[in-house]
C-alpha cells in the first residue's frame, strides 16, 4: 500500500514536472518565433517602398492598368509636376486602398489620379469567379503589414493568406523559407513605379475566356466596395487632396464580353457627380466603337509601351486646363 502511494506521488510529480517543462518550452518557443517574426518584418519593411519618403506631389493609384499604362516621366515633363506610379497588379479597390494607406504613413500628395477599371468595385459571383483572377498577386509584399486593418481587410478578401497567418508568428513567411517567392523585388526596367510592356498584342487569354464563357460575364458591383471607395474620396477632400478619376483605354471586345459595363460606368459617373469630382473617360480612346487599334495594346486589358506613352501625352494635355 505504501509502495503504491509512493508510486502515485512519483507519477504525479513526474507528470507535473513534464507539463511545467512543456509549458515553459512552448512559451519560450512562441517568444522566439515572435521575435524572429518581428526581425523579419522589420528587415523587410526597411526595403519596402511603403517605408520611403517619395518625392511626388501627384500619385497615380489603381491596378495594373495604371502600372503599365501611365508614364510619370511624360506627366512630369508636360505638367511640370513630380509624379509617382503606385499601380499594383490586382483589380479590387480594397487592395489599392491598402497600398495607399501604407504610402500615407510617410507621404501626402497634392493630387491623386485614381485610375479606374471595370473590376475595381466588383464582388465575386458564380458568373465571374473562374474568369477573374481572385487571388492576390505578390501577396508577400503585404506580409509585414498584416496587423494593419486595411491590409488585413484586403488580404482576407482576396484569400491571400491562411487564417492562422494573422495570429501565429512566422507562418506567413513559409513561402520565403521554401524559396517559392521573392519579396519587394522591383523589375529593373521600372521607372517611378511605371513598367513598360514593350511587346506586340496578345489576345490568347481573352480568347480562352471567351471560349469558357461564350455568353460573356457580369461583374456585379459590391456595396461594401462602393462604400469604401466613397469614404476614400471624402477623406481626400477633407485633407485637401484633389482626386481626379480616370478611366483608361480598353480593348473594345472586353466591353462586349463584360455584359454590365454600362452599369459600372454609370456608377462611376454618379459617384463623381455626388462628390463633385472630375471624371475623365478614355475607354474608347484607341477604338471607334467597332474596332481597336491593336498597335497600342499588349493584351485586351493593358496598353503596351507605345500605347502608354501616347495615352499619357493625351491625358497630360487634358489635365493642363484642370486646376
Amino acid at each position: 500500500m505504501e509502495v503504491h502511494k509512493i508510486l502515485s506521488i512519483f507519477n504525479f510529480n513526474t507528470m507535473k514536472k513534464f507539463i511545467s517543462t512543456l509549458f515553459l518550452f512552448s512559451v519560450l518557443t512562441l517568444i522566439g518565433f515572435k521575435f524572429l517574426d518581428s526581425c523579419i518584418s522589420y528587415k523587410l519593411k526597411q526595403i519596402s517602398i511603403y517605408e520611403r519618403k517619395i518625392d511626388a506631389d501627384c500619385i497615380l493609384l489603381g491596378s495594373s492598368v495604371v502600372k503599365y499604362g501611365i508614364v510619370p516621366k511624360i506627366l512630369d515633363s508636360i505638367l511640370n509636376v513630380k509624379s509617382y506610379n503606385l499601380g499594383f497588379d490586382g483589380d479590387l479597390f480594397c487592395t489599392q486602398y491598402a497600398r495607399y494607406q501604407l504610402y500615407r504613413k510617410n507621404n501626402k500628395p497634392k493630387v491623386i489620379l485614381q485610375v479606374l477599371s471595370y473590376g475595381a468595385l466588383m464582388k465575386k459571383s458564380r458568373d465571374n469567379e473562374k474568369a477573374i483572377h481572385w487571388g492576390m498577386l505578390q501577396p508577400m509584399r503585404f506580409a509585414p503589414y498584416l496587423d494593419n486593418p486595411f491590409v488585413c481587410h484586403a488580404t482576407k478578401r482576396k484569400n491571400a493568406f491562411k487564417i492562422w497567418d494573422y495570429y501565429v508568428p512566422l507562418t506567413k513567411y513559409t513561402s520565403l523559407l521554401t524559396k517559392k517567392t521573392s519579396i519587394f523585388k522591383e523589375e529593373k526596367n521600372g521607372y517611378k513605379g511605371y513598367f513598360a510592356l514593350d511587346k506586340a498584342f496578345n489576345r490568347s487569354k481573352f480568347d480562352k475566356d471567351k471560349k469558357a464563357y461564350p455568353n460573356g460575364i457580369i461583374l456585379p458591383l459590391s456595396d461594401k466596395m462602393i462604400h469604401l471607395f466613397e469614404d476614400y474620396l471624402v477623406k481626400n477632400k477633407q485633407e485637401n487632396i484633389q482626386t481626379i478619376l480616370v478611366f483608361p483605354p480598353i480593348y473594345y471586345e472586353e466591353k462586349i464580353f463584360m455584359k454590365n459595363t454600362t452599369d459600372i460606368m454609370n456608377a462611376y459617373k454618379q459617384i463623381a457627380k455626388k462628390y463633385n469630382i472630375i471624371f475623365l473617360d478614355y475607354s474608347d480612346y484607341f477604338s471607334n466603337g467597332k474596332a481597336t487599334n491593336i498597335d497600342y495594346f499588349a493584351d485586351t486589358w493593358h496598353l503596351n509601351k507605345k500605347g502608354s506613352e501616347n495615352f499619357t501625352k493625351k491625358l497630360s494635355e487634358d489635365l493642363k486646363g484642370i486646376k
